[in-house]
């Protein structure tokens, strides 16, 4: 016997990301659906000009999908977030109110804090705990911000948000297109910049990362579409394959990266930008290679709102 089904949607800055999943009688969770929609809710200056048009209709019509989605599935309970997109444009407020009018969803706006929490929650608990002593981290690079947290298992002893992301970085130095080394080396000191902001926590035993940038790499480097689910879920992501895929974007148009085997064509415009993030995050935690979880906020929006343990592949 297991509970009724349940949802949790993640509203960022470049995506949209459905989670349906039922709780066991164990405690643990089954998710039973998943799915992505790129919708480009944070590209332009929202803090100056608010959400674009076009950001806006594909993000309500997503929401409508996932919960059209939901109701196929028998979904009784839902929880929706929003991210940095939400927590930076002037006309927030009248977004929410219009994805209320159109959906029915009561779309929360957390905190960067919050949000790192919720990110952590559900990516360590979704894998086996790693022998030895250390911490946990997790790092979650969105389109706007990149949180991250840490802690020993379950529990968290830290977290801080960024403000660093894959559209930003993209914008601040052209990475949507080709670039030369000395402008990717900027960039570079730009989120090794961001990344000195976080304090040392301390030994680490395991270095998650959270959201599409990671398994992208991974992708790209195998030359399939695995960016998504658990194909990807616990692999490790060497820092040698981060870097040597910061070499091959670089010089690439955006025409040329959109043909890559193993890309979503959406995330050719901030895969280069995605890649650097990660590089930086690497090298400041050295001494454990990266490791992808395909679990994180939608996971711990699981966890806090409907129960105590986590989501199982």
């Amino acid at each position: 016997m297991t509970d009724a089904p349940l949802a949790a949607i993640d509203v960022g800055s470049h995506s949209v990301k459905l989670t349906i999943a039922h709780r066991r009688d164990d405690g643990t969770w089954q998710r039973d659906r998943e799915d992505v929609r790129i919708t480009g809710l944070g590209l332009g200056d929202v803090g100056r000009d608010g959400l674009p048009d076009e950001g806006r209709r594909r993000t309500l019509a997503a929401l409508s999908d996932f919960c059209r989605i939901g109701r196929q599935h028998g979904v009784v309970a839902r929880v929706a977030a929003g991210t940095a997109v939400l927590r930076r444009a002037r006309d927030a407020d009248r977004f929410v109110r219009e994805v209320a009018a159109a959906t029915g969803l009561e779309l929360e706006i957390v905190s960067g804090e919050d949000e790192a929490r919720l990110a952590y929650r559900g990516a360590v608990a979704l894998l086996p705990a790693p022998d030895g002593t250390g911490l946990d981290l997790a790092c979650d690079i969105g389109g706007r911000s990149t949180e991250v947290a840490w802690g020993r298992g379950p529990e968290l002893l830290g977290r801080q948000s960024l403000d660093l992301g894959t559209i930003t970085l993209t914008r601040a130095f052209g990475l949507d297109g080709p670039v030369d080394g000395a402008t990717v080396a900027r960039a570079r000191a730009a989120v090794d910049a961001r990344l000195a902001e976080v304090p040392d926590p301390g030994p680490v035993r395991r270095l998650l990362g959270i959201g599409a940038t990671p398994g992208s790499v991974l992708a790209l480097y195998r030359g399939e579409a695995i960016a998504d689910g658990d194909r990807i879920h616990g692999q490790p992501l060497p820092a040698a394959v981060i870097d040597a895929q910061i070499a091959r974007l670089t010089p690439l148009s955006l025409t040329d990266r959109r043909a890559l085997d193993g890309l979503h064509p959406d995330r050719a415009a901030v895969i280069l930008a995605g890649t650097v993030i990660l590089a930086g995050i690497a090298a400041r935690w050295s001494s454990v290679a990266p490791t992808i979880s395909a679990a994180g906020l939608r996971e711990g929006l699981l966890v806090e709102r409907f129960g105590d343990r986590t989501a199982s592949s």
